[in-house]
């Protein structure tokens, strides 16, 4: 948990119940946010983001985790996790338009409810709004490490001003209180020709007799600053 938020871990073999709440607590697909089963398996995690009709924010949660390993510089990596919008208990269903992931070197620590005030690798598109609550909803971003990154934490990045809610029926809201489900979280190295979707050939046979005689490919794409080419002995 990097702010003073406390976001929530989910699991079927929870018993945890509330006599006033008349249900399990952190459950799945029964818990105090709602009625969800999980993507995969088991389990979820759970975040609230939550501000009122002013737009004075009130709450930020989000989710942080430490890396099996730190990111190499200059390599690319794809992140991949889904999301499902809940709805608490008793509110009028809404629909929100921002998650991001944010990659760091160091661990996160502040002591307040504030949005994070560092602009993340991942933003989601602000046009779009997570509104069916039985669909988990794919964010994928594909991106250039630095380097040393260690730590990922997912949640709203998004300045107050540019946070919208509607209903379900697209009336924007004066003010934003949703918990999200955050489940399947991957990430993997990529391929920079694959990210790029440039193919460079392998081997060239410049003897003119009209078969693969050139070497070409797409430099807007590749922007290759430095070519070797070498023959089948390495010269």
């Amino acid at each position: 948990m990097p702010t003073l938020g406390t976001s929530d871990y989910f699991n079927s073999c929870s018993n945890q119940t509330d006599p006033s709440f008349g249900n399990y607590l952190f459950s799945v697909p029964e818990n105090y946010v709602g009625h969800q089963f999980a993507r995969t398996g088991q389990a979820y995690a759970g975040l609230l983001f939550a501000q009122d009709s002013i737009g004075s924010q009130t709450n930020a949660e989000y989710i942080q985790v430490k890396l099996k390993s730190k990111l190499e510089a200059g390599k690319y990596y794809n992140l991949q996790f889904f999301i499902n919008l809940s709805q608490l208990s008793g509110g009028t269903p809404i629909c929100t338009n921002s998650i991001g992931a944010l990659f760091t070197a160091n661990e996160l620590n502040y002591n307040n409810y504030d949005i994070i005030p560092i602009l993340p690798q991942y933003q989601s598109n602000l046009n779009d709004f997570f509104c069916d609550s039985s669909r988990w909803f794919e964010q994928n971003h594909t991106f250039r490490a630095v380097g040393n990154e260690e730590f990922l934490t997912i949640g709203v990045f998004t300045p107050l001003p540019l946070i919208e809610a509607t209903d379900y029926s697209g009336n924007l809201l004066s003010g934003v209180s949703a918990y999200y489900f955050i489940d399947d979280v991957s990430l993997t190295e990529v391929d920079y020709l694959s990210y790029i979707g440039e193919e460079i050939p392998n081997m060239f046979t410049p003897n003119s007799d009209g078969k693969n005689d050139f070497f070409t490919f797409d430099n807007s794409k590749v922007q290759a600053k430095q070519i070797t080419i070498l023959n089948r002995w390495g010269n």
